[in-house]
């Protein structure tokens, strides 16, 4: 969701103008300290649009193609993570969380990468949304190779579909994304949302919670919070498990049940909560 605001400076012809719309940024993420062209497609660009992205990046030059189309050449600063980008055609308005940039190959998972359907849950690949409120569905899907280095990565909404006034981020935790070994289905490692009275809960293969978890939980942001802006990672590094928000990397809480998992792949069920920004990356480590 986008941020607006108008400077006194430019209000001459608002009346006429509405604020940009940013619908897509292609691509959305790439390797850091890299030169390269990327799209912006949206709604009402103007030539003299003014770009700015979060963080250390240098924008080299912008080439206005039409009211939809914006192409920018731009090198990305060393630094990992989301950054969000501020669009000025006279209205600012601001897009969170529109680049990514990590060291490692990302990819979006489509409609194809999940199966295993059971309940209602409505797949669109890279989104995975509640069909019909407080009705349980789920998809399993991807395979995470052993021993490789990598991060999982979602972010999540209360469904549109919500109606009866209760805060879904504290529930009994149905909402929940696994990790799960593929040769017998185990879930070994878990991240239930919503759980009471605190805002989610970490569990290992036989439902124990790692010692880091009260740390978590307290941090853990709940329903007075503008969550589904921070993206939750799953990641492994040299074989420890730990999950955190992305943009707070510093500050990880790692699952203590590390039993061999073999390949893996992820279940997801939603009931309350839209899970989506999907992304799944092998890391160059």
């Amino acid at each position: 969701m986008a941020t607006t605001k108008v400077r006194a400076s430019q209000l001459r012809g608002l009346a006429r103008q509405q604020a940009p719309i940013l619908n897509n940024l292609i691509p959305d993420s790439n390797l850091p300290g890299t030169t390269g062209n990327y799209r912006l497609v949206g709604e009402f660009f103007v030539p003299d649009m003014d770009i700015e992205f979060d963080g250390n990046h240098t924008i080299n030059y912008i080439t206005f193609i039409d009211s939809k189309n914006v192409d920018v050449n731009m090198t990305l600063g060393n630094d990992e993570g989301t950054f969000g980008v501020t669009l000025n055609n006279g209205i600012e308005a601001y897009f969170s969380s529109a680049l990514l940039v990590v060291l490692g190959n990302v990819y979006s998972p489509v409609i194809s990468d999940w199966s295993q359907q059971t309940g209602l849950i409505d797949n669109k690949g890279d989104e995975l949304k509640v069909v019909s409120y407080d009705t349980s569905g789920s998809l399993r899907g991807l395979v995470i190779p052993d021993n490789i280095d990598f991060r999982f990565s979602f972010r999540y909404k209360i469904s549109s579909l919500a109606t009866d006034g209760s805060n879904p981020y504290l529930t009994t935790g149905t909402d929940k994304v696994h990790l799960y070994r593929l040769s017998d289905g185990v879930s070994k490692y878990k991240f239930r949302i919503g759980y009471n009275p605190v805002g989610a809960i970490l569990e290992n293969e036989d439902n124990s919670r790692p010692g880091s978890n009260v740390a978590f939980t307290e941090k853990f942001p709940n329903e007075n919070d503008n969550f589904p802006s921070k993206s939750i990672v799953f990641e492994r590094l040299s074989g420890n498990i730990s999950v955190y928000f992305l943009l707070d990397p510093e500050a990880k809480y790692f699952y203590s049940n590390l039993s061999a998992s073999g390949d893996m792949g992820v279940y997801v069920e939603v009931d309350r909560l839209d899970i989506f920004d999907i992304k799944y990356i092998e890391l160059a480590t």
